[in-house]
């Protein structure tokens, strides 16, 4: 059985294809109870170890009546999670059962107790923040400035250089135009730039539109026409990567000058009813 090779393997389990096991077996003592000359008897039984992170076992008798049983490692999952999930599983055997040809992205796993503490959830008040986000990395970066709030292989930023680079391009972005409720592309790898980049665009107002530059090069262009942006920022080592579009301006961040532009920030102060 597969459970005693995972116990004559220990380390199959810490580097396993799996860690998640459903079982599903048909449990019917009849045809050996009809046997001549044997007497067959079932004995509980149940192992207290769980060979893998989480494991759901399905028995089905003669009757096709189902007992389900999980079996889970308490270090990693909580007994109200797992009760959680079975009623969850439970509740789409349910649906599924009952309505055969219900689409899968209509099958409701919430019951109506839960429903309705969803509902409770989202009829709280909404308070909206009097101190919008560049102003509270603002505060951060005159109280300590030397403290590093960037780190990446090979280099870091503390906040005052971050905010200073943020806002040098902020200005730049406010000089093409770039304000509230202007939404700006930004199209980059994992990087300072990236970062930098997005503050920039919130300091000058505007609401980024992020672009993944591993996207089908069609699916990035639809997003900028579709997003009606007229200003992409990026890197220039991606500048053969990204689609041009009409009106649109693409601005490689790392090919800029700023150090002619001021490292204060720009001043806006935006409501909740901006986009950013």
């Amino acid at each position: 059985p597969f459970e005693q090779l995972v116990e004559a393997f220990p380390q199959a389990r810490e580097h396993g294809l799996f860690q998640v096991m459903f079982n599903h077996q048909q449990r019917d003592l009849g045809a050996l109870r009809r046997l001549p000359g044997l007497l067959a008897e079932e004995l509980p039984w149940h192992s207290r170890e769980a060979k893998f992170d989480l494991q759901l076992h399905s028995e089905e008798d003669r009757n096709g009546r189902l007992n389900l049983s999980f079996d889970y490692a308490d270090e990693l999952f909580e007994r109200d999670t797992i009760v959680r999930l079975a009623r969850h599983y439970v509740q789409l055997l349910t649906q599924v059962s009952q309505q055969a040809q219900v689409a899968l992205g209509d099958v409701q796993l919430l019951g109506a107790d839960e429903l309705a503490e969803q509902a409770q959830w989202s009829a709280a008040a909404c308070t909206p923040a009097h101190v919008w986000l560049p102003e509270m990395l603002e505060r951060q970066a005159l109280q300590t400035p030397e403290r590093i709030a960037l780190v990446w292989e090979g280099g870091s930023l503390d906040f005052a250089s971050l905010h200073a680079q943020a806002n040098r391009l902020a200005h730049y972005l406010r000089d093409k135009g770039v304000g509230p409720d202007v939404k700006v592309a930004i199209a980059a790898e994992r990087s300072p730039q990236l970062l930098i980049g997005l503050l920039a665009i919130l300091k000058a107002g505007g609401a980024y539109v992020p672009l993944d530059p591993d996207y089908p090069i069609e699916r990035l262009a639809y997003m900028l026409q579709d997003s009606g942006v007229e200003l992409l920022l990026t890197q220039s080592h991606l500048l053969g990567d990204l689609p041009s579009a009409d009106g649109v301006c693409t601005v490689a961040m790392d090919m800029l000058h700023l150090d002619s532009w001021p490292v204060s920030a720009p001043g806006l102060h935006l409501h909740g009813d901006n986009l950013a």
